[in-house]
């Protein structure tokens, strides 16, 4: 009974530092693990190391096959968010099929190999724990479905913003000249926005 919202950028809060938007998710990290372009470049330079490994195992999940539901032709938003220490931290958020639920997920991400999935309520929204091990650090990816998005980030606190975002009415294309940058940005193109 809850209505579905179908515009990632609704989970977008206005203090996004960065906004990569994509109309094809896997063909975009595709391309910035092909080590070609400014991604490419990028994954060269040594303080990007830890960020080239993420990606890579990015990439290599999103190619398996169980994810072809989930990665329908629906545009998904990757923002950037400074966190406490300065740092940025990535949030994706893209609209899914609205016959996906959160424990559809947690079955294709266990289909694909994944082990130990947890799971939290964060604001009464149910959210899975999914660790990894990326080089010698071991992280937590947080992923919930809120209204037909899935919303997903290594950062409990970016999933606790979202989740209070998508009840808001501003979002990031409330800031002072982005919207009329959107508008002139063309349409099925993958975006950048700073």
């Amino acid at each position: 009974s809850k209505s579905l919202l179908n515009d990632p950028y609704k989970a977008i809060s206005p203090g996004a530092v960065a906004v990569i938007e994509t109309i094809d998710l896997q063909s975009f990290i595709n391309s910035i693990t092909t080590g070609t372009g400014l991604f490419g470049e990028i994954g060269k330079i040594k303080e990007f190391e830890s960020y080239n490994t993420k990606v890579r195992f990015l990439a290599d999940q999103l190619n398996k096959p169980a994810y072809k539901k989930i990665l329908s032709d629906n545009p998904a938003l990757i923002s950037f968010h400074l966190s406490g220490t300065g740092r940025l931290k990535p949030l994706l958020s893209m609209a899914i099929p609205s016959d996906i639920r959160l424990k559809q997920i947690k079955d294709i991400l266990k289909d694909s190999g994944v082990k130990g999935i947890g799971e939290k309520h964060i604001l009464s929204n149910e959210v899975m724990l999914m660790p990894y091990i990326s080089g010698k650090s071991r992280d937590t990816v947080f992923i919930s479905v809120i209204s037909g998005l899935l919303v997903c980030s290594t950062s409990e606190k970016l999933v606790r913003e979202a989740i209070i975002q998508t009840t808001h009415d501003n979002d990031i294309r409330n800031q002072p000249g982005f919207m009329k940058v959107l508008r002139a940005s063309g349409k099925n193109e993958d975006r950048i926005f700073l």
